[in-house]
């Protein structure tokens, strides 16, 4: 799998990551660094204060080696 790069924030926008790569997240934020599995897929879990709950985040991948970006996702933080 490669290894892939998850940004988020809560606001639809333009930020650059350090490839290059563009993301649809104003003032992305690097959440974390993973590695995709054989189909492509990431599970994320992380520990969250309870004041974001209920909360809409953007999250982004972007694949550094070759500065590719996924999807951009909406996720209701609980």
């Amino acid at each position: 799998g490669s290894s892939v790069q998850v940004y988020g924030g809560r606001f639809a926008g333009i930020s650059v990551t350090p490839c290059g790569a563009v993301v649809g997240i104003a003032n992305a934020v690097l959440v974390a660094t993973t590695t995709a599995d054989q189909d492509g897929r990431i599970e994320l879990s992380l520990a969250l204060p309870p004041r974001v709950a209920g909360v809409a985040a953007l999250l982004q991948t972007v694949e550094p080696s070759g500065c590719l970006v996924g999807e951009l996702r909406s996720q209701q933080l609980q």
